[in-house]
């Protein structure tokens, strides 16, 4: 479920209000995408939350002004979400020892959108080197195409059962100066995620390690597994203006996804192979 802030065609320009909402009416806590029932996991569970590229990554040369990285994905926690909940209180607000903003959540991960594996089946050179270098077989949820996918942990300090929400943020900033866009473009893509938290041994409590011989469609990016936070580019961070309000020409920020189903297994051990124990799926659309 696309939830793009700010939305094209607003009065005011390419402005984010105090008051965008984080998740879109249709993504309100316990309310499921048809067909898409809320993932189960336990406290301590990795879990891989996958997405097309869509072309932006195999193809960059048609988006100029983006960041190489295809831009930067957060993943926000919180076991208290709220329908009112706002980017601009969460987004690079909440940090990763929870004690960022209200406190009633945590950064769990920062990565690039570009996993460095991930490809749209076409003819361009990177889509071609990483088909050879990533083969997979074609799936009913992939198809022929490679999604790419941020690695993620519950904390195993939640309490289950409950109800874990995820905030999945796409920073797809367009470059001050580009042509076309001289004052640059925010452009960010959320959606939202309820996890539903049972009792169980989540699998960080496990001895964890990852086998590089393993399946494209099921396997992790180790990378991400062992360094949660890792981006090679960084937006400017958001700061709200005296108007209440955050502009392209004072920040940049993010773009596309949404939420589908799947409770697909990734491999997990006891002490060798593999890393995510659920898998969780977000479609991209442009």
């Amino acid at each position: 479920m696309v939830n793009l802030i700010p939305p094209n065609g607003r009065a005011a320009g390419n402005i984010i209000f105090a008051t965008d909402l984080m998740c879109r009416s249709t993504q309100s806590k316990g309310n499921q995408t048809p067909n898409s029932p809320a993932l189960t996991a336990s406290p301590g569970d990795m879990i891989a939350l996958r997405y097309q590229e869509n072309g932006h990554v195999t193809e960059p040369f048609n988006q100029p002004g983006k960041p190489e990285n295809r831009g930067t994905v957060y993943v926000y926690g919180t076991a208290e979400a709220s329908d009112s909940d706002t980017l601009l209180s969460i987004h690079n607000v909440w940090n990763s020892e929870g004690t960022g903003g209200d406190k009633r959540g945590k950064l769990l991960s920062t990565q690039n959108f570009d996993d460095g594996q991930c490809y749209q089946i076409n003819s361009s050179n990177i889509s071609e080197a990483r088909q050879e270098k990533f083969p997979h077989r074609a799936d009913l949820l992939m198809g022929a195409d490679l999604w790419c996918q941020v690695d993620i942990t519950i904390p195993s300090s939640i309490a289950a059962p409950g109800m874990y929400t995820l905030y999945w943020v796409w920073d797809w900033p367009t470059a001050i100066g580009t042509i076309g866009q001289p004052d640059g473009l925010l452009e960010i893509y959320t959606t939202c995620i309820d996890v539903n938290l049972v009792d169980g041994v989540g699998t960080s409590e496990e001895i964890v390690n990852f086998s590089e011989e393993q399946d494209s469609n099921s396997a992790a990016i180790s990378s991400e597994l062992f360094t949660p936070y890792s981006s090679s580019y960084s937006s400017f961070s958001p700061s709200v203006s005296s108007s209440s309000s955050l502009s392209s020409s004072s920040s940049l920020s993010s773009s596309s996804s949404s939420l589908s189903s799947s409770s697909s297994s990734l491999s997990s051990s006891s002490s060798s192979s593999s890393s995510c124990s659920s898998l969780l799926s977000l479609f991209s659309s442009s």
